[in-house]
C-alpha cells in the first residue's frame, strides 16, 4: 500500500508518480528479496533466506499497487514486475482450482496443495 501511496498523491501535488515508489521498492528489496520478485514477510518484513516466505495478501495487494504505479506513472517496470508476481508468485498462493489459499508461501515453492 506504501509503494502507491505517493503516487496516488502525485494527483495533488505534481511530483513524478514513481519516483518515491522506485526507491522505496528498492530500499525493501535490497535486504528482503525472492527470487519471485516479491519481498519476504508476514507482518514483518523478515530478511532474505531462503527459509522465509510472504503472505498471500501482500502478493496481492502488490499486484495491485503495481497496476496503479503503472496506471499513475506509464513506467512499464511497473508492468513488469506485476507479471512476474503474476506467474512466479501468485501461483504458489493458491490451489490450482483457486478455492482454497496458503497463508505463507516460501521461497521455493512452486505451488499450494492439498491432499483429497
Amino acid at each position: 500500500m506504501a509503494l502507491k501511496s505517493r503516487a496516488l498523491m502525485s494527483r495533488i501535488t505534481e511530483e513524478y508518480p514513481d519516483l518515491f515508489a522506485r526507491q522505496m521498492y528498492a530500499t525493501v528489496m535490497k535486504d528482503n528479496s525472492m527470487v519471485t520478485g516479491h519481498f519476504t514477510g508476514d507482518e514483518c518484513l523478515s530478511g532474505d533466506l531462503p527459509i522465509q516466505g510472504s503472505e498471500c495478501c501482500s502478493v496481492t495487494e502488490a499486484m495491485y499497487s503495481y497496476e496503479v504505479l503503472l496506471a499513475e506513472s506509464g513506467n512499464p517496470f511497473w508492468g513488469d514486475l506485476l507479471e512476474k508476481l503474476t506467474f512466479n508468485a501468485l501461483p504458489a498462493t493458491t490451489t490450482p482450482d483457486m478455492w482454497a489459499h496458503q497463508y505463507v508461501q516460501m521461497t521455493n515453492q512452486i505451488f499450494a496443495g492439498y491432499r483429497t
